[in-house]
């Protein structure tokens, strides 16, 4: 390569939103890359690689580093010449046809990354300039396709630049213009050092003493659990429920990135408290809406039964009883008359819990629906790791949103995921989700895994008896 490094600065414009923002970008000879784009009233959105280290931190999800592929992503990202690396980065690229693009007859070539993604390519027959690729990008919010049309090329150093460029990210439009383009520049401390923030993760990874419960239950069970387990002053340990204040605490996604630690008087010594971070996906009956803001409240009912709810109680009893009965048929059960004195004023106060339906139709509230997904992004975020572990209990997969998720992330090869079944029907229902994935473990028993079973028998350092599984274990 003749040059040793490159710095660019764009002028961005997101017409749909009315946002401006200002790109710089640079990289090396070396595979060092930064870069940043500053929007104003919403803050710097920074991804680097530096070393090994790939790396973002933005004001939403704050500093992650990277791993999987949104690693081998970047890194792709990070040549200075990225034709150079053809056989490094792709496995293969085949001539596939060929469209026009404006005015310019192209070549179309499909070339396919290491990571098995297919990328699309341009070439105009003319100026051999590359003047449109598609690709799928990886992040935290799943696969995101992108389409780049590129024009305007200027010579700076014998070498073209596209001037502007038109991108398509998902359902988002921007428009990118180069304003300058220098090469072999003096690399300011930014663009060649690693952000506190990140390497203050990259030295929690050493000793990360954090494990994160993500429950679809919105009940008590575990506040009261760990109330339990902390009043009695024999665990050491901090519950981190993503809430902070002191007699208003407020939900934030960002608390769960906090770290407790214990010192030594003159700082001699620093120990970091186990923590467990428990994150309801599904809501809580606990939660509250205060303006746009998500209050916990386990000191009192956050949710007011309607004075019906006393009398439907006692029909209600006799659904149970015949749902919980295997000899009922749907015909029974069609035949329960269930009346409500007051049908309406009960559906509007049920409605308004914070808590996830069994629909499509997740929440009644955006402030609820928005930290349902920031919940999801941190699970997707979580399972993208190295060396990640996920024990599922409990829970059936029904939820498709979930599903989709966790399958998307199986493809990480130091991700392992331990399902308990609960009965051999449900073993036959994960098999049948994750028949294909061989970093998936299956766990059943010719009993049924109850809450006594797995704590004994699975989740435990010194089982009292394993349980007897089917023939085949591995999904």
């Amino acid at each position: 390569e003749k040059h040793s490094n490159r710095r660019v600065t764009s002028k961005v414009i997101i017409p749909d939103a009315a946002i401006e923002a200002t790109h710089t970008g640079y990289m090396s000879r070396e595979g060092m890359m930064w870069e940043s784009m500053t929007i104003e009233g919403y803050g710097d959105f920074q991804q680097g690689f530096h070393g090994d280290v790939a790396w973002s931190m933005d004001p939403i999800n704050g500093a992650r580093v990277l791993s999987g592929a949104e690693k081998v992503q970047l890194r792709r990202a990070s040549h200075l010449q990225p034709f150079l690396w053809l056989d490094k980065d792709y496995l293969s690229a085949v001539k596939v046809g060929s469209e026009k693009v404006g005015d310019a007859d192209c070549t179309v070539y499909s070339l396919k990354t290491i990571t098995g993604s297919l990328e699309k390519y341009w070439v105009a027959e003319e100026t051999k300039f590359l003047v449109k690729m598609s690709l799928t990008l990886e992040s935290i919010m799943g696969r995101i396709p992108m389409t780049v049309e590129m024009s305007d090329f200027k010579k700076v150093e014998e070498l073209w630049h596209p001037y502007e460029m038109q991108i398509q990210q998902g359902i988002q439009k921007m428009q990118m213009t180069l304003e300058q383009v220098n090469y072999d520049v003096e690399p300011e401390d930014v663009e060649k050092t690693i952000p506190a923030e990140v390497q203050a993760l990259l030295e929690r990874k050493k000793s990360d003493r954090r494990c994160n419960i993500f429950t679809t239950n919105y009940d008590g069970c575990f506040p009261l659990v760990a109330d339990s387990l902390l009043s009695s002053g024999q665990y050491d340990l901090v519950i981190n429920d993503g809430a902070d204040g002191f007699r208003t605490r407020l939900l934030d996604v960002r608390h769960y990135n906090k770290v407790t630690d214990r010192r030594g008087m003159f700082g001699s010594h620093r120990v970091e408290i186990p923590q467990i971070n428990l994150l309801p996906l599904h809501g809580s009956v606990h939660w509250q809406k205060v303006n746009d803001r998500i209050r916990v409240d386990y000191a009192s009912r956050a949710f007011e039964a309607p004075p019906e709810l006393e009398f439907c109680e006692k029909q209600l009893d006799q659904f149970s009883q015949a749902i919980s009965n295997p000899d009922t048929t749907l015909e029974k059960l069609r035949g329960i008359d269930i009346e409500l004195a007051d049908a309406e004023s009960f559906l509007l106060a049920y409605q308004a819990l914070p808590i996830v339906n069994p629909t499509k139709w997740k929440f009644h509230e955006t402030v609820f629906e928005e930290h349902y997904y920031q919940l999801l992004r941190l699970l997707s975020y979580e399972l993208e790791k190295p060396d990640s572990v996920l024990i599922t209990f409990g829970f059936s997969f029904a939820d498709e949103h979930l599903l989709s998720l966790v399958r998307r992330a199986l493809p990480n090869p130091k991700l392992q995921v331990f399902v308990c079944c609960y009965d051999k029907r449900e073993f036959q229902e994960m098999t049948r989700h994750f028949k294909s994935y061989r970093n998936v473990q299956l766990i059943a028993s010719d009993d049924t895994i109850d809450f006594t079973n797995f704590n004994e028998s699975v989740f435990s350092l010194n089982p009292s008896e394993p349980p007897e599984t089917p023939d085949t274990q591995e999904a």
